[in-house]
């Protein structure tokens, strides 16, 4: 379980060895750097922020914040495979399966799965309705208090299972709370949260749409549970992160 030796490594193909699910990360990660330039990251320079374990269902995982000299910040997640430390890497890269601002844009394949930010649209004056309005923003590797271009506005009903979710995880975030709890700072910056989506892009009247097909979880981690009970209510509490 070593940081050093993945951030060491300097092509995807020597990187892959590293990764959990590396048959079917590789081609993922080819294409990402393909869209992506890797960063550079001497991992000598990096000192850790926090560590903490996160029970995930059927498995542990070792979680990490670094900084780096620069003031970057970066996570690692590893977790065993095959009696090995692995690390998870579309967390750590907040992998996503075409760059967000050149979906948008009408680029790339009309669907797929995004590692983004979410914020919620007039929380206070929207929150009796049936619907949830939220934005979404592309994270910025290394630099989590930036973030890039907002999206349309995407309307989700309360009480199906995505809306359910999403509303569970901004609760979560204004009482200083995470999926799985993990006793690591929250680096998303202030009332967003961090969401994994299938949305899809879609034209009607040569106008362009979008869509969230479906909101997988509220967090980055490579696993589907949520990490919350979105029938358990959240208190009422707002706690300073």
């Amino acid at each position: 379980m070593n940081i050093s030796e993945f951030l060491n490594a300097g092509t995807p193909e020597e990187r892959n060895q590293y990764v959990l699910t590396p048959i079917e990360t590789a081609p993922q990660m080819a294409l990402y750097y393909s869209l992506n330039p890797i960063a550079k990251i001497d991992p000598s320079t990096l000192n850790p922020d926090a560590t903490a374990v996160l029970h995930f269902p059927e498995t542990t995982a070792i979680a990490a914040v670094w900084s780096g000299q620069d003031g970057r910040k970066i996570e690692s997640v590893f977790r065993l495979e095959n009696d090995e430390w692995k690390l998870d890497w579309k967390h750590f890269a907040q992998y996503s399966a075409y760059p967000w601002p050149l979906f948008l844009a009408g680029s790339g394949p009309a669907e797929g799965e995004f590692r983004l930010l979410a914020r919620e649209r007039l929380a206070v004056e929207l929150r009796s309705n049936e619907t949830i309005s939220i934005v979404l923003y592309a994270p910025h590797f290394g630099n989590p208090e930036t973030t890039g271009y907002q999206s349309p506005e995407f309307v989700i009903p309360r009480k199906n299972e995505d809306g359910k979710l999403l509303e569970t995880a901004f609760k979560l975030e204004k009482i200083g709370k995470q999926p799985f709890n993990p006793d690591l700072p929250n680096l998303a910056p202030e009332e967003m949260i961090r969401v994994r989506v299938n949305v899809r892009r879609y034209e009607t009247d040569s106008e362009r749409k979008f869509e969230i097909t479906k909101v997988i979880a509220c967090h980055w981690y490579s696993i589907d549970a949520p990490g919350m009970d979105t029938a358990i209510p959240v208190p009422e509490k707002t706690q300073a992160r």
